[in-house]
C-alpha cells in the first residue's frame, strides 16, 4: 500500500492488551495442512471467508514449508471455542484440512511491545480507529499519540524469514524455575545476531510454548546448531520429557494480513448512499469488494490524448460487465463509475477534459455528469442496465442495483452487486464478431478473466448455493 506522496504507508498493529482487554479477544496460532494438495490461492480464499464467518477481523496468514501449510495467526472473539474454530476451518475448506491450534495463555516476552495504561488507552482512542487504522484516515496527531503511548505500532520491514518453534506438551507440570529457564534460553539465543523479533508466548493445546523470531536464509542451519542444542543442553527439554518442533516461512512476510479490531460497516443497499460513504470506499481502495470506473460510455484514453479514435460504446460497457460479473461471482460488492484512478492518469491531464473534476486522496472524481442523456440520472440509469443486459450472459435483474451521489457536485454511479445463487459469464466478442461467454472472477483485488483448472478452484472458493424449487 502506498501513500500518497509515494512512499510506502505502514501497516500498524494493535497491542495485544487492546485486543485482549479492550476488544475481548484471544490469540491463537493454528497449523494447518490441506489434502490431497495445497492450493494457495483456493487455500487462503477459503480461510478468509471461514474468518470472516467467525467475526474475526485481524489475522495473517504465513505460508510454511515442511509438514505444514499454513500458519493461522488470529484474534479470535473470547468466547470462541477451539472445537468451533476447527469445524468452520473444516466446513468452510474444499479439501480435507488438518487442524492443529494453540491458543497463547500470556506473553513471557515480546520484542515489540512494552506495558501500558489500558483505562488511558480506552479513554484516548477514538471508537472510529478501531476500525480506521490502516484506512489511513486517522489524524496525524493521533496517530503519533497512539504510537508514542505504545496503542500501536508499525510492522517492521524485513528481508528475514519468519519462524515458530513450539515446544511440545511436556509429561510432567511445569515448575516456575523450567519456565525462568525457558526465557533465560530465548533471550540468550535472541541476544545473537542469527536471531531476531523474538517473542516467547506460554500456550495450550498443541504446544506449550510457541516462540516466533526472524533469520535470514544464509542462517537457517543455526536452528540446528544453536536453537535446538540451547534448549537441550540447559536440560529444559529433558525435565519436561519434550522436545522442540521448528516451522519456517517460506516468504519474508505473510501471504495474508488484516489488522482491525472492528469490522467495516456493510452499506445497506437499501439506502441511497452519501458523499461520506464515497470518501469511505475511497480510503478502503479497490479490493476483493470494490472496484472503480472512470466511465461506462467514454474512451476516457481518448479524452485525455492517449487514443487517436475512442472506442465504442459496446467496448466500454464490456469493461462494466466485467467488473460486475467478477462480482457476483465472488461474493459481491460495488462498481463505482466516475471516479478515475491517478496511477493511470496524471491530474492535469484529466483536468482538461473535466475542469471540474475533484481530487481526492489518489483518485480525481470526474462524475458520470458529461455521459447523462437528456433524461438525466433516470435515463442514464435505464440505459447502462439496459447495455449490461445485453453484455452478461444470464438474468442479473434483482441482483445489482443502481444508485447514485454527489460529491462536490459531481455525479457518481454506484452499482450495487449481491451474491447470487448461480455463476455468470460475460458475452464477448472475437474478431469475426462471434459472442463467446467468458468466465470471470474477482481475486486478489483484480478481475480476472478464467479458463480450465483455474475456473474449477474459483468456483469452489466461491460455491453456489441453489435451492430446488418449491413442491
Amino acid at each position: 500500500m502506498s501513500a500518497p506522496d509515494g512512499r510506502h504507508r505502514p501497516i500498524y498493529l494493535w497491542h495485544p492488551e487492546i485486543h485482549s482487554s479492550i476488544r475481548n479477544e484471544k490469540l491463537i496460532y493454528t497449523l494447518a495442512l490441506f489434502e490431497p494438495v495445497y492450493k494457495r490461492d483456493l487455500v487462503v480464499a477459503e480461510i478468509k471467508r471461514a474468518l470472516i464467518d467467525m467475526g474475526i477481523n485481524s489475522y495473517s496468514l504465513w505460508e510454511l514449508i515442511g509438514d505444514h501449510d499454513i500458519m493461522i495467526q488470529a484474534w479470535v472473539p473470547a468466547a470462541l471455542s477451539l472445537e468451533t474454530f476447527q469445524s468452520k476451518i473444516d466446513e468452510f475448506t474444499s479439501g480435507d484440512a488438518e487442524i492443529t491450534p494453540m491458543v497463547v495463555d500470556s506473553f513471557i516476552d515480546h520484542w515489540m511491545w512494552r506495558d501500558i495504561d489500558l483505562s488511558r488507552a480506552e479513554a484516548e482512542i477514538a471508537s472510529e480507529d478501531y476500525c480506521d487504522l490502516n484506512k489511513d484516515a486517522v489524524p496525524t496527531a493521533r496517530l503519533r499519540k497512539y504510537l508514542d503511548s505504545g496503542y500501536i505500532h508499525a510492522v517492521p520491514n524485513s528481508n528475514r524469514l519468519k519462524f515458530f518453534v513450539r515446544i511440545t506438551n511436556p509429561n510432567r507440570p511445569i515448575k516456575r524455575s523450567l519456565e525462568t529457564q525457558i526465557l533465560d534460553n530465548a533471550k540468550k539465543l535472541f541476544d545473537k545476531h542469527y536471531f531476531s523479533n523474538g517473542v516467547v508466548m506460554k500456550v495450550s493445546g498443541f504446544a506449550s510454548y510457541l516462540i516466533t523470531g526472524r533469520l535470514l536464509s544464509s542462517h537457517f542451519p543455526a536452528i540446528g546448531t544453536e536453537f535446538q542444542p540451547t534448549f537441550a543442553d540447559s536440560g529444559v527439554l529433558e525435565a519436561l520429557r519434550c522436545r522442540t518442533i521448528t516451522h519456517l516461512s517460506a516468504l519474508h512476510g505473510p501471504i495474508a494480513r488484516v489488522e482491525q479490531l472492528l469490522p467495516l460497516a456493510a452499506p445497506d443497499v437499501t439506502q441511497e448512499p452519501g458523499a461520506h460513504d464515497l470518501k469511505s470506499w475511497l480510503m478502503e481502495g479497490e479490493s476483493d469488494t470494490l472496484e472503480f470506473k472512470a466511465s461506462a460510455f467514454t474512451d476516457i484514453d481518448h479524452k485525455v490524448g492517449r487514443r487517436n479514435l475512442p472506442r465504442g460504446r459496446p467496448d466500454q460497457v464490456h469493461e462494466i460487465a466485467k467488473a460486475v460479473v467478477g462480482l457476483l461471482n465472488a461474493d459481491g460488492g460495488a462498481v463505482i463509475i466516475g471516479v478515475a484512478e491517478l496511477d493511470k492518469y496524471k491530474a492535469d491531464q484529466l483536468l482538461r477534459p473535466y475542469p471540474e473534476a475533484v481530487a481526492v486522496m489518489e483518485y480525481m472524481i470526474i462524475g458520470v455528469d458529461a455521459e447523462f442523456p437528456r433524461g438525466g440520472w433516470d435515463q442514464y440509469q435505464r440505459s447502462l442496465a439496459r447495455d449490461l443486459r445485453k453484455a452478461i450472459d444470464g438474468e442479473i435483474d434483482g441482483w445489482v442495483k443502481y444508485q447514485h451521489l454527489k460529491y462536490e457536485g459531481r455525479t457518481v454511479c454506484i452499482i450495487r452487486v449481491r451474491r447470487p445463487p448461480a455463476f455468470f459469464y460475460v458475452n464477448s466478442r472475437d474478431k469475426n464478431g462471434s459472442v463467446t461467454p467468458e468466465f470471470v472472477g474477482r481475486i486478489g483485488g483484480e478481475t480476472r478473466r478464467m479458463l480450465g483448472r483455474q475456473m474449477d478452484e474459483f468456483k469452489e472458493a466461491h460455491p453456489r448455493i441453489t435451492r430446488a424449487n418449491p413442491a
